[in-house]
């Protein structure tokens, strides 16, 4: 699976609102198969994606709804979009990308 232009704009917007310290808007929020990031819709299909490459992590857990932050390797995607591969290769093997580097 590709890193979509779709998945950066998602995570750029989750950047900008934290650098806003808006962090409500910095969160995807999803209830089943329907997520938003603020008032925007995001298809689950982006939030897969997303997971695929570790670009975000559930925050909350054992509700109905699903919270995700960006993480680190995200926040180094954003910087180095053509990076994914290795993040995909390193995730296939089951090895922590090295993102500290980035």
């Amino acid at each position: 699976m590709p890193l979509t232009k779709k998945m950066l704009e998602v995570m750029q917007l989750m950047y900008d609102a934290e650098l806003a310290d808006n962090l409500e808007d910095a969160e995807i929020v999803c209830d089943g198969r329907s997520c938003w990031l603020g008032l925007e819709r995001v298809p689950r299909k982006t939030v897969d994606g997303l997971l695929c490459f570790v670009a975000i992590s559930l925050e909350e857990m054992g509700t109905q709804v699903e919270r995700y932050t960006l993480n680190e390797t995200g926040r180094m995607l954003l910087i180095s979009p053509d990076r994914a591969d290795e993040v995909q290769i390193a995730t296939m093997n089951g090895i922590a990308y090295p993102h500290a580097e980035a």
